[in-house]
């Protein structure tokens, strides 16, 4: 027998990680490296030479379409997270960046919003994972706001049109340390950690995503997860909802995080922070940059995004909002309304 005809494979030594059952809850996307790989991957699937990005948003965004030489022009968020195209010149080439804040815009919007923009919206679900790809829409989602993973994102094109050059698989295995660190000790210990992924996938070019991180995100039950974060957004809305500021009148499936809203929100996060319950700030470059007057610096800095994941259910819910209602006793505020 020919020996050199075999395909070399190692047999035998240590075992490696298990490759688990399942399959993934976007299977029928392009699965790529993260959500700033989803947006990079567009823009040279695209060609796009000018893109509209709303004033709210992370620096990500805008440091991506910079680094692919992209023109940008902005738009304003309004109230209820809505986009406001008023008075601006969109060109039939120009392509237009929408963040599907929290998962509230509703099914009818985003019709709509087809209709005006037909095949020129990329639509950011980075905080709507469990929604499906809307028609007509290229459909960015990302998997380490949802589950605990270092990196990973989904891409839809709306014509599942492709690159046709092959693209280099990620590696993910250096990058867990702060994933596993937490799962035995405490998320704080590895906050140095996780700011180093953070920072590589910045540097990091156009990947696929890794096998490391498929083979995770295989065996997670999706439909416990999305029903979970259900669940703990109305144990939260139902107590909060006479005091937040947004008009939340739809429960979004699976949101990322509950967007609390009130006048005090920079003090209230700072008040959390101190007792464990970490909030982010979304995001600190909005606050530097746009108008004090404008809907967007008060996004970022009034709302507290209250953590609502498939770790915790209704009596962490209730710790959060005992928490809540001491900040309240001890610092005046007013409902609205």
């Amino acid at each position: 027998m020919n020996t050199s005809l075999i395909k070399k494979k190692e047999i035998g030594g240590y075992i490696e990680l298990e490759r688990y059952p399942g399959e993934p809850y976007h299977k029928n996307a392009i699965a790529l490296n993260s959500g700033r790989d989803c947006l990079k991957y567009l823009i040279r699937l695209r060609k796009i030479q000018t893109i509209f990005l709303p004033d709210y948003l992370c620096s990500v965004i805008y440091e991506t379409c910079k680094k692919e030489n992209v023109a940008i022009k902005y738009y304003s968020i309004g109230e209820n997270f809505l986009p406001d195209f008023k008075n601006l010149e969109i060109k039939d080439s120009d392509f237009v960046y929408v963040i599907n804040y929290y998962g509230l815009l509703s099914e009818q919007f985003l019709a709509k919003l087809n209709g005006t923009f037909p095949h020129r919206i990329i639509l950011d679900n980075s905080q709507a994972f469990f929604l499906k790809p809307q028609k007509g829409f290229d459909v960015i989602y990302t998997c380490r706001k949802f589950f605990g993973v270092p990196d990973g994102g989904y891409l839809y094109t709306y014509d599942k049109s492709k690159i046709e050059s092959k693209i280099e698989l990620a590696k993910s295995s250096p990058h867990f340390a702060h994933i596993l660190g937490r799962f035995e000790s405490n998320g704080s210990e590895y906050y140095k950690e996780s700011g180093k992924n953070e920072k590589r996938l910045e540097i990091e070019d156009l990947r696929a995503m890794s096998k490391l991180t498929a083979n995770l995100l295989n065996p997670i039950d999706y439909q416990s997860a999305l029903e979970k974060r259900l669940r703990n957004w109305l144990t939260l809305d139902s107590s909060l909802r006479k005091f937040n500021l947004l008009d939340l009148t739809v429960s979004p499936l699976g949101s990322y995080m509950y967007p609390f809203m009130i006048e005090q929100g920079k003090e209230l996060k700072s008040f959390l922070i101190k007792h464990s319950i970490y909030v982010p700030t979304l995001w600190p470059n909005t606050i530097e940059e746009a108008k004090s007057n404008s809907w967007a610096y008060r996004y970022a800095e009034l709302i507290v995004p209250l953590p609502i994941d498939q770790r915790y259910d209704k009596s962490d819910m209730n710790v959060i909002l005992i928490l809540i209602d001491d900040f309240f006793h001890k610092q005046p505020t007013t409902t609205k309304g």
